[in-house]
């Protein structure tokens, strides 16, 4: 079993959910329920950004990937872009459901995305279309991808399982 090596409050917060760290050890911290991205360097949290719900970060260059809500106060999910300098918000992709929850690269210039309320997930390609590729039920949650093997892991909440999935089948060859 595995020791605490350190330990963080984020003063506020109230529902930490997702974390994406830097090459630099920059880590962002997503708090669904108060619609706040923190960021913690040196030891130290600070509010990064105010964005609609975010659930799964991503980071990708120079920009934090967010699934969320946009704008803020809407019911409409979106992945956004965060510039992790100026700190920009920039809609890139608007989703068919918006309780979006976990958020993986494709290894291919897209992304899997799945939907916890709607028990779905989604598959968005290099040109930005999203097209739903599975119905696992509600509860599925953050999701893991392994570009070697292109194996999509789905933990089902309700269920207590984790179920896998071959995803050549919606991938490039």
């Amino acid at each position: 079993m595995g020791k605490i090596i350190k330990t963080l409050t984020i003063p506020g917060s109230k529902f930490l959910n997702d974390v994406a760290i830097t090459d630099n050890k920059t880590v962002y911290v997503s708090d669904m329920t108060d619609d706040k991205i923190y960021q913690i360097k040196d030891g130290k949290a600070q509010l990064f950004v105010e964005i609609g719900r975010p659930n799964g970060l991503l980071l990708d260059g120079d920009k934090l990937l967010v699934a969320g809500r946009y704008p803020k106060q809407s019911q409409d999910g979106y992945i956004m872009s965060v510039d992790l300098k100026t700190k920009a918000i920039h809609p890139l992709v608007k989703m068919p459901t918006n309780a979006l929850d976990g958020f993986e690269a494709d290894g291919q210039g897209g992304y899997f995305i799945s939907d916890w309320n709607a028990g779905v997930v989604h598959h968005i390609n290099a040109q930005q279309q999203v097209t739903t590729i599975l119905k696992p039920g509600k509860g599925s949650a953050d999701i893991g991808f392994n570009p070697k093997t292109k194996q999509l892991l789905i933990p089902m909440m309700i269920n207590q399982r984790i179920d896998a999935y071959n995803a050549n089948i919606w991938l490039k060859k």
